[in-house]
């Protein structure tokens, strides 16, 4: 069976795709997937009409509904207010009352800062996993002086970015729940005064199951980040020194403790037997 090659010499360089098979590479490779799964979805979020709306039925037996329509990064003053049938009575409390305008502009209330913070964060730890895959693979080799300060310096990275990404997740997962909130007022208060409809309103709010899928993938990141602050950390220069004279008997190409052993037993001395004859 042919042995797989994973060094290369490219020129003056040496390619060490075996990083790739320990662990603290493979889940540099998890973690680029995760990340543009937590990015993407929060960023290519849209809320189209009839998602979160309100229903009712107006004292003319008439059928009002009013959804909204919103979309990255969340800023309230860009919500938009979608009245179904947009009929002349509609037209005219649009125009009479400023607070039942497809927009409201006066609104300041954002949740931009916590949705902007956690896609910032997914995209930097994209960019951070490809970058030191890349150095990993150029330039850790034992032969060169600097490579211990590569693995300390992704030790402390990892640390950083595993607190990071634990703020990004509590704060988006606040910033969902308030946007939740938020918008169920929204469309109560835009029923009440808008459509003006007597008696009971149907409300469906609440579907913010994509934002949900990316809280969870964000928090399955923040627990590889963590997972991958050992693996680093037993490269380091620390964990060996601590390791002291039980290393010398790892071998690292064998993957295991040096089986070469003492070298062969001395035969036993011949026992000399006393002569008994008279």
């Amino acid at each position: 069976m042919m042995a797989v090659k994973w060094e290369y010499q490219v020129g003056p360089l040496t390619l060490n795709f075996r990083v790739l098979l320990e662990p603290k590479g493979f889940l540099r490779i998890l973690m680029v997937i995760i990340s543009i799964l937590t990015f993407s979805i929060t960023a290519g979020f849209t809320n189209v009409p009839n998602n979160n709306s309100l229903s009712c039925t107006t004292s003319d037996n008439v059928s009002r509904e009013v959804s909204l329509e919103f979309n990255y990064p969340f800023r309230a003053q860009n919500f938009k207010a979608v009245y179904i049938p947009f009929d002349e009575f509609i037209a005219n409390v649009s125009r009479n009352e400023s607070s039942c305008q497809q927009t409201s502009g006066f609104d300041t209330r954002s949740f931009a800062g916590f949705a902007q913070y956690f896609v910032a964060m997914g995209v930097l730890s994209f960019l951070y996993c490809l970058g030191i895959l890349f150095v990993y693979i150029l330039f850790i080799n034992p032969q060169l002086s600097f490579a211990k300060w590569i693995i300390l310096f992704d030790f402390v990275a990892s640390f950083l970015f595993a607190f990071l990404y634990l703020l990004a997740d509590i704060l988006w997962s606040a910033g969902i729940s308030g946007m939740d909130t938020y918008v169920e007022t929204e469309l109560r208060r835009r029923g009440d005064n808008c459509l003006r409809c007597p008696g009971s309103m149907n409300t469906d709010s609440g579907l913010f199951a994509q934002p949900a899928i990316s809280v969870v993938f964000g928090w399955l990141l923040c627990f590889v980040w963590l997972s991958s602050i050992w693996f680093v950390y037993k490269d380091t220069h620390w964990h060996k020194d601590r390791a002291g004279p039980l290393s010398e008997n790892y071998s690292p190409n064998e993957g295991g403790a040096n089986t070469e052993g003492p070298g062969p037993t001395p035969a036993p001395a011949p026992i000399k037997v006393a002569d008994t004859t008279y």
